[in-house]
Parts: structure tokens; sequence; C-alpha cells
């Protein structure tokens, strides 16, 4: 009876440390696709802002504050430039995983999105 006892516990032992770094892994890639869905509502609230104030502000930084002040961007950081009759906007989060050495098997370390707005 006692060997059984001892037996299940190492079995927890061992297993526990995996099943462990399971679920905070998950839950890494959970906040990683929340912080995504955040970076793209920033982004088309940003350009819809841009696309709303085009006419008025043809300047890049003038458009960059007004989309600032739209997409209400706490921590990501928002770029604006011009290329031809194109506007590229990139918006930038930087992500913390739970894990640190899950950055080691690719984990990112920001997150990305872009869009180009044709201004006539």
């Amino acid at each position: 009876m006692k060997r059984q006892k001892g037996a299940a516990l190492v079995e927890v032992a061992v297993a526990l440390p995996f099943v462990v770094s399971l679920f905070i892994g998950l839950m890494d890639f959970g906040l990683y696709f929340h912080q995504q869905i955040y970076v793209e509502l920033g982004l088309h609230d940003a350009t819809h802002a841009i696309l709303q104030d085009a006419g008025v502000a043809s300047r890049p930084d003038e458009l960059l504050k007004t989309a600032k002040k739209a997409a209400n961007l706490a921590n990501l950081e928002l770029k604006v430039s011009r290329e031809d009759e194109f506007l590229r906007v990139e918006v930038v989060a930087p992500i913390r995983p739970l894990l640190p050495g899950i950055r080691y098997l690719g984990y990112p370390d920001r997150t990305v999105s872009r869009a180009y707005v044709r201004i006539f």
C-alpha cells in the first residue's frame, strides 16, 4: 500500500512541471492572439481616422496626431509614412511572455500590423 502511494507521488512530481508549463504556454499564446487583435483594432481605428482627415491634413505628422487621438493607442507604437500616393500605417506592440524561456522556441517579441491607404 505504501509503495503505491509513493509511486503515485513520484508520478505526480514528474508530470506536474510539464502540465504546468503546458498550461502557461497555452496562456501565453492566448495573450499573444489577444494582443494581435488589439493591434488590428488600433490599426483599423488609425486608418479610419486618416481616411477621414486625409483631405485636410496631407503631411504624415499631422495624420499621425489624428490617428493617435482616434485609435486611443496606450502602449502601441504608430508609424505613418508617405510613399507616392499611398500612406503606410504601421502599428507595433511589444509582447512579454509569461515563460521567459519560450522566446527561444520562436515566440515573437512584438506584434506588427501594416496597412496601405491610397490617397488621391
